[in-house]
């Protein structure tokens, strides 16, 4: 790739020195960093924001999965917000903490524009892509801190093993059967069939939509758990998504590819405080292939492990609605709607 390891691995040596226990409390990057976010977490600024310039947004989709896995379990969690569409600092609620990671200063008005309105901002000053081995360190060791305030273990992730077992017995149910067994839909029409243990009723797939993302409080957040093809242009359009129902409800939003998810949100989906309102989105593969020797397609395999992230979190008692189309169009018709 070009890199200079040497150089990345000295720049991370310079961070683990500083969060050693020979540099005083109130100058170790590490352990201020997670007393901020494991705090802040305890005041009700859970959800932990992310703002980056360019060089360094990339970043996101590892701390997302560093600081969910970590710190969700026994009911707290760390909600950590990436890639999120923009909002006028005005149109947050107050549950936020911002992190800017900051390598040109192109957000520095953003960030004074939030700080005025009231929600904390922490920035941290990136010199170069090898601060990339400096960042590393200096989160996990903040990670660390930030759980043990939240008073939970960063270092294991009980909640991911229900949604296994629960696709294990539905993939040995397939073999026997060659059927997965699923619920019956809460409703229905010509384009999509909706699973959810709420009662639903309502004319139109938006009005289902709509009425569901109604049920958020005031500091939930939304989920959105797509097991769709991840490429850019589905991305766009359930970043579209992602963006008009943030602006209807004013809640944080997530949003996730399955079956990827699973192992960074998907423990505090389950383990963490029950503020999530869960929209999962699955889809009739337009192309199947066989998973040589197993008896299933992958198609069967996916779809397996979305449902037994739907019932884990059903049996956790989480607000989920479960929309599956026959094809992607039918989704960008319902992102149209709304």
């Amino acid at each position: 790739m070009g890199i200079n390891l040497d150089r990345l691995l000295n720049r991370a040596e310079v961070m683990v020195n500083y969060c050693s226990a020979k540099t005083p409390a109130d100058m170790n990057p590490g352990l201020v960093l997670g007393a901020i976010l494991g705090q802040m977490a305890l005041d009700g600024r859970e959800k932990l924001t992310l703002l980056a310039d360019p060089a360094f947004s990339p970043l996101g989709a590892w701390l997302e999965q560093l600081i969910a896995e970590s710190s969700g379990k026994n009911g707290r969690g760390i909600i950590f917000v990436d890639g999120e569409p923009e909002r006028a600092p005005q149109d947050y609620f107050h549950d936020r903490l911002f992190v800017y990671l900051r390598t040109t200063g192109d957000l520095d008005s953003k960030v004074a524009d939030l700080i005025n309105c009231g929600h904390p901002a922490i920035t941290i000053d990136i010199k170069d892509v090898y601060d990339l081995g400096t960042e590393f360190y200096r989160w996990e060791v903040a990670t660390t801190v930030a759980c043990a305030i939240l008073g939970v273990n960063a270092f294991d992730q009980p909640d991911v093993q229900l949604s296994k077992d629960i696709t294990k017995r539905k993939i040995a149910q397939y073999i026997q059967s060659k059927k997965l067994e699923e619920d019956r839909p809460a409703w229905l029409n010509d384009d999509a069939l909706v699973f959810s243990p709420m009662e639903l009723s309502a004319s139109s797939l938006r009005e289902v939509l709509l009425y569901f993302v109604s049920a958020a409080h005031p500091y939930d957040f939304l989920g959105i758990n797509a097991y769709l093809p991840r490429n850019p242009h589905m991305e766009d359009v359930l970043q579209q998504l992602r963006s008009k129902l943030g602006k209807i409800s004013s809640c944080a939003t997530t949003l996730g590819f399955g079956p990827r998810f699973l192992h960074s949100t998907g423990q505090l989906h389950k383990g963490g405080e029950n503020t999530g309102v869960f929209i999962q989105i699955t889809v009739d593969p337009a192309l199947d292939m066989e998973i040589p020797e197993q008896g299933m397609t992958f198609g069967t395999l996916e779809r397996a492990q979305a449902l037994g992230d739907y019932e884990s979190l059903v049996e956790r008692g989480r607000r989920i609605i479960r929309i599956h189309f026959s094809s992607p169009f039918h989704l960008e018709e319902l992102v149209k709607a709304i």
